[in-house]
């Protein structure tokens, strides 16, 4: 079962500005590290049927859009706990290929996949070249929430594909970029 991204929603997932209010990111990272463990200590599978219903929580992995910028930035739990997840399972990104093949476009599930895939490719130092070639060539459509994101920087002109979006945020992570 997938969960569907309002027309309303696409929007707020779109600009989202992180945890605004430091004793809420004091309390979402209380034994935050234990917490994490215990989520991740298993299978990709198991560990993604754990950690969803935080990120549906919110919404998305991602706390902050690409399109803000925040003088002060508190990462929630749920964007810690993705980022712990990326690194975690990094080397088994066909999972998370997998739910992009799986989900439809608009719903959460998807998004989340994306913007683990996206934590991959520009947190990574280890992850195997020919991963980074399969996540570049993925020819599936980005997340609306994603297009709304972006759509006002010019960095992104012209990206249709996750493949282009996770090659371009590489690149700009790692100097690469034009």
């Amino acid at each position: 079962m997938s969960h569907a991204i309002s027309n309303e929603k696409i929007e707020e997932l779109a600009y989202v500005r992180g945890i605004h209010d430091f004793n809420d990111w004091q309390c979402q990272t209380e034994n935050q590290l234990s917490r994490i463990e215990r989520l991740l200590d298993q299978s990709i599978q198991i560990a993604w049927a754990n950690c969803l219903p935080i990120w549906l929580e919110f919404g998305r992995v991602r706390d902050l859009s690409l399109s803000i910028r925040v003088p002060k930035y508190w990462p929630s739990f749920a964007r810690n706990l993705g980022i712990a997840f990326a690194e975690r399972y990094e080397d088994k990104c066909e999972f998370l290929i997998e739910r992009l093949q799986e989900f439809p476009v608009n719903s959460h599930e998807f998004l989340c996949a994306l913007d683990l895939l996206e934590f991959i490719v520009t947190h990574s130092c280890s992850i195997n070249p020919r991963i980074f070639d399969q996540l570049f060539e993925l020819d599936l459509p980005l997340s609306p929430v994603v297009v709304l994101e972006i759509k006002s920087d010019h960095r992104y002109t012209g990206l249709s594909t996750v493949g282009q979006f996770l090659k371009r945020r590489h690149a700009f992570e790692n100097g690469d970029a034009d």
